[in-house]
């Protein structure tokens, strides 16, 4: 046996280094044991090579992206992220659920869903989340409209970051990135995490990584002939 499935969450910590304790008592230092990490880390890598892709055309501009256009905001703590990473995390924070409940509007944004016959399609940010990106990504360009709409005009306790939050989707710069991103989400991010979910046998999972590879390699020496990821469906 030379690879066993694991995980980088903290409750797998000590059944790793027990795992290796294990190994060197039964076979020496000698023989090597690769961790697998799940398939779905895949995501968490994917989210972290465009964050710095776009942290570098960010760098490139000549100006300053939304909220950071404007003074008013300007003594917000600033986390290195992009700000495009950044319209993402806050707008879903105080749209999805599991938020800001302090500085949120959750509540009201779904009163006004349901009065528009609209469903929210903001999931809840949280880093361990795989998808969460490329998901909330695809939901601000779904309601970018809806939630201009309802900042400006249905809600009465508009405070800084719900302001900033404003700001930012008038950003058409910053919205051009984030379609890029939920772009990324369509035709890669969106088809792996139905795959992750699907009732494909794992045996044939390389099949479809396989598939992915190939895709990626064509679309990166012609970027106008993007097309469907996986020719064949996984079994959802």
């Amino acid at each position: 046996m030379m690879c066993l499935m694991s995980d980088r969450a903290a409750n797998m910590k000590l059944y790793n280094k027990k795992m290796l304790e294990h190994k060197r008592e039964v076979l020496g230092t000698d023989a090597a044991i690769e961790f697998l990490h799940c398939n779905a880390h895949f995501l968490i890598a994917l989210a972290d090579v465009t964050d710095a892709a776009i942290k570098k055309e960010e760098g490139l501009l000549d100006e300053k992206l939304g909220r950071d256009k404007s003074s008013t905001f300007s003594h917000f703590a600033s986390s290195g992220e992009t700000a495009a990473f950044r319209v993402i995390r806050t707008t879903s924070d105080v749209f999805g659920p599991r938020g800001d409940e302090k500085n949120g509007c959750r509540e009201d944004w779904l009163a006004y869903c349901d009065t528009h016959e609209i469903k929210s399609q903001f999931t809840t940010y949280r880093s361990n989340r795989f998808n969460n990106i490329f998901e909330n990504a695809v939901a601000i360009l779904a309601h970018k409209d809806h939630c201009l709409h309802f900042l400006q005009n249905c809600i009465s306790h508009c405070n800084l970051k719900l302001q900033s939050i404003c700001s930012d989707l008038q950003d058409q710069k910053l919205l051009s990135i984030i379609a890029a991103i939920s772009l990324f989400s369509t035709f890669l991010a969106t088809p792996y995490w139905k795959l992750m979910n699907s009732h494909v046998n794992y045996g044939v999972f390389p099949n479809f990584v396989k598939a992915m590879v190939a895709a990626l390699q064509r679309w990166s020496a012609d970027q106008f002939e993007i097309d469907t990821l996986f020719t064949e469906e996984p079994l959802f």
